[in-house]
């Protein structure tokens, strides 16, 4: 718990010593390094109250990334939302587009092995980075992990992986105007992705 009478991490506002949440903003009124119990319950709050956090995340993803992660990590966690929900969500809208557009695209240009390979490779390159995070969240935390925790290091992998997939997302309209250009549009919007990540 945070001592009474400090700041609110998520809002700024003086916490009240009768509360165990901050009157201004609602959340819990915790001190403390992110840890597995927190991603988990905060995982399952999200699931069953929706709020405004998806939006917010985004918008500071895009804007400032290193102050976003800071916030998230220093406790204003109830701003954005949950790191295991973003990612979920956005993946989900990623495997109807790509089936979506891949369908277009073979309507267009036809069946040919390749698209139909391409297909597979789209929807096999997301789950290759899903279940690479916990080796990318091991090699990380073996080399920072007296600056974060492991769940600090997870959580910073699914918020990178949940927005390049959104960059990624904004070449579709792109490729559902013009089928016959997507080498070209997939290597531009792939290479604004990576920049994503640096």
């Amino acid at each position: 718990m945070t001592p009474p009478g400090s700041p609110c991490p998520n809002c700024g506002a003086n916490l009240s010593g009768s509360g165990r949440y901050c009157s201004g903003c609602g959340q819990a009124a915790v001190h403390g390094r992110l840890d597995a119990h927190a991603v988990l319950h905060e995982t399952w709050h999200v699931l069953t109250h929706a709020d405004i956090g998806v939006v917010r995340l985004i918008r500071g993803l895009a804007r400032r990334p290193a102050a976003t992660y800071a916030a998230y990590f220093a406790g204003a966690r109830k701003r954005f939302a949950n790191p295991v929900l973003f990612l979920l969500l956005v993946e989900g809208v990623y495997v109807v587009g790509v089936t979506l557009l891949m369908q277009q695209q073979i309507e267009v240009l036809g069946r040919t092995p390749q698209r139909m390979a391409e297909l597979v490779v789209r929807q096999s390159d997301k789950l290759k980075y899903l279940f690479g995070i916990p080796l990318l969240s091991a090699a990380a935390w073996a080399l920072f992990r007296r600056s974060f925790t492991f769940a600090e290091i997870v959580v910073f992998w699914l918020f990178c992986l949940g927005f390049t997939t959104l960059v990624d997302m904004l070449s579709f309209p792109a490729l559902f105007v013009w089928p016959q250009r997507s080498d070209t549009i997939k290597l531009t919007f792939g290479w604004l992705a990576g920049l994503t990540m640096a």
